[in-house]
C-alpha cells in the first residue's frame, strides 16, 4: 500500500510515477530494491511478448529472420553486430 493507505493498484499514473520516483530517490537500499523490481517488471512485459520468429517490436527486435533488404535501408552492419574475431560465414579471419 501506499502512505495513503490506497493500494498501488488503485493509484492513477501520475501518484504511481512519483511514488516510484520517491522511491528511486530515496536512500541507497530502497532505490536498489525499486531498480530491482523495476528491472523484474520489464523482463515479465518484454519476455512475455518475445518471440524468435515474430520478434518484439517493442524493443525494435524484427525476429531471427527479420533484416529487411538493402534497398528497404535495413540492412544490418556487420561490422557493428559481429565482433572483430568474427567473419559472416564463421571462420577466423
Amino acid at each position: 500500500m501506499a502512505a495513503t493507505g490506497v493500494p498501488f493498484a488503485d493509484l492513477g499514473a501520475a501518484r504511481r510515477t512519483q511514488v516510484i520516483e520517491s522511491g528511486l530517490g530515496a536512500n541507497d537500499t530502497t532505490a536498489r530494491l525499486y531498480r530491482g523490481a523495476i528491472l523484474l517488471i520489464q523482463v515479465a512485459i518484454y519476455g512475455g511478448v518475445y518471440d524468435d520468429d515474430r520478434g518484439c517490436p517493442l524493443i525494435d527486435f524484427h525476429g531471427k529472420d527479420g533484416w529487411q533488404s538493402a534497398a528497404a535501408g535495413r540492412a544490418p552492419d556487420l561490422a557493428l553486430e559481429l565482433a572483430t574475431e568474427s567473419t559472416t560465414n564463421g571462420n577466423c579471419a
